[in-house]
């Protein structure tokens, strides 16, 4: 699964969304100068939709024109957080239970723990929705607990689960970063 423009709308204030991935260039993405940009030849980056003032629990993440403002930049940083620069508090978030089919709902959080080492140690119950490490050398996409994303069942068929557990080396918890998409090592 991976960050989307649904539907690939070219519209301003088509919604970020989080689903299956399709090679498509609505799943592609340049990060330059902090913006994440789409590649779908629109010149649209993420944006905290409503401006700054929208930097806040539940903010909407959507596609528009880029105004050079902090609520359309961000941060990936060494927890695996992407954090807003308007107010680095607040994440990208994958929304449970709000779903349009296969496609969940990506807004803004505050981090569940802070960026203090100590602190995320007493604290990591609460964010492995947000927080993920990927080693390019074995693919794998790794929790702060030492779990990792799996294609459930090791499973090709379209829809198929995106899962979180323990690892066990095989090609469906290894995943390659390539032009902007995350992408599985089944050979699907």
């Amino acid at each position: 699964r991976v960050l989307d423009v649904f539907g690939a709308s070219k519209d301003i204030g088509a919604k970020v969304a989080y689903g299956p991935a399709n090679g498509g260039t609505n799943q592609q993405w340049d990060h330059v100068n902090g913006e994440f940009k789409t590649r779908m030849g629109t010149g649209f980056v993420i944006d905290t939709w409503g401006g700054p003032g929208s930097v806040k629990d539940g903010g909407e993440l959507k596609m528009g024109p880029s105004n050079g403002g902090n609520h359309q930049k961000w941060d990936v940083d060494q927890y695996g957080f992407i954090r807003s620069r308007h107010n680095n508090t607040f994440v990208f978030d994958v929304v449970g239970g709000k779903s349009h089919g296969d496609m969940d709902d990506v807004k803004l959080y505050a981090a569940k723990a802070n960026n203090d080492h100590l602190a995320l140690a007493n604290k990591l119950g609460n964010c492995y929705n947000q927080r993920f490490h990927y080693d390019a050398k074995t693919g794998v996409i790794k929790g702060w607990d030492g779990r990792v994303l799996d294609v459930f069942g090791a499973s090709k068929d379209i829809g198929a689960k995106v899962a979180y557990g323990p690892g066990n080396g095989n090609s469906n918890q290894q995943w390659d970063y390539v032009n902007g998409e995350i992408k599985t090592r089944m050979g699907t």
